[in-house]
């Protein structure tokens, strides 16, 4: 649970997920995605839905950050803070993500 005392209208809450060498595996925020937070008082959060989180194994740090619109400011900032491994069944797949290519011949 995430507490806002006074925060801005607009944006950001802010996502990041990198693979354990520092690769940027995926970066957004709400204004990215077109979706304004309304000014709030008092406790609320923010959910990020991600139905197909199609990562191939590996060890991936996950960052999440509030912001003013100008994503200067931080209000909170989680910087590599949950830590999370991801282990491969039934692919043989290489990289950081599936991408559900299919073949035809």
């Amino acid at each position: 649970m995430l507490e806002i005392v006074q925060a801005p209208l607009g944006h950001p809450a802010t996502q990041h997920e990198k693979h354990l060498h520092g690769m940027n595996v995926w970066g957004t925020n709400t204004k990215r995605k077109g979706t304004r937070i309304p000014q709030l008082k008092g406790k609320g959060f923010v959910d990020l839905d991600i139905p197909h989180l199609r990562l191939l194994e590996g060890t991936y740090d996950l960052t999440i950050a509030l912001s003013d619109t100008a994503e200067v400011n931080a209000f909170d900032h989680w910087e590599k803070r949950v830590r999370f491994d991801v282990k491969q069944v039934g692919t043989f797949d290489e990289g950081v993500a599936a991408l559900d290519g299919v073949w035809t011949v």
